[in-house]
């Protein structure tokens, strides 16, 4: 928690993000949120908030949780065919098997996105074989498979996530 609290405390976060989110019969504690800056002139896109079970400690990787949440906040206007785009290319980046079949099922997924406006939200709960997306608190979709998994948690905590995400999202264990 302490580490939240500093991460928090660091950020200059538009949205103050829940200790908790209830999805279906979890509850996930909130591990870190960050703003998302785009372009060299680093405007603010949305913002993230992680959130993990409760039963990984402080100590521990969060990329170790068997369900984990991503709860983007739009902090501008987002055009439903950009983030639609944006969404399809960042799953074929970071995507490492089974890439046919993950892409095949988020493809009407991401085109029937809605526009974001600002303040709107869209909740990622990544379980270990499936991925349910959530546009502004209602289901929108599932991917399923473990590919859709690992490639949804490859975008924000995998080798190849930007930079500023990972540090900001990933806390490693404590060596001592």
């Amino acid at each position: 928690m302490f580490f939240v609290l500093l991460l928090l405390a660091s950020q200059n976060l538009s949205f103050q993000p829940h200790p908790t989110i209830d999805v279906g019969d979890q509850v996930l504690s909130l591990r870190a949120s960050m703003v998302k800056e785009a372009t060299i002139l680093k405007i603010s896109v949305y913002q993230i908030d992680m959130y993990v079970s409760k039963e990984i400690p402080a100590s521990s990787s969060a990329s170790q949780a068997s369900t984990k949440a991503f709860l983007l906040t739009f902090l501008r206007n987002i055009k439903a065919e950009k983030l639609a785009s944006s969404w399809l290319q960042d799953l074929q980046l970071y995507c490492e098997t089974n890439c046919e079949t993950l892409l095949k099922q988020a493809r009407p997924v991401a085109n029937a996105l809605p526009e974001m406006e600002k303040g709107s939200t869209v909740l990622y709960v990544v379980r270990p074989t499936s991925v349910e997306v959530l546009v502004n608190g209602k289901p929108f979709g599932t991917i399923s498979g473990a590919a859709a998994s690992q490639t949804v948690s490859d975008a924000f905590l995998g080798p190849k996530a930007p930079k500023d995400v990972r540090k900001a999202l990933v806390l490693e264990p404590r060596r001592e």
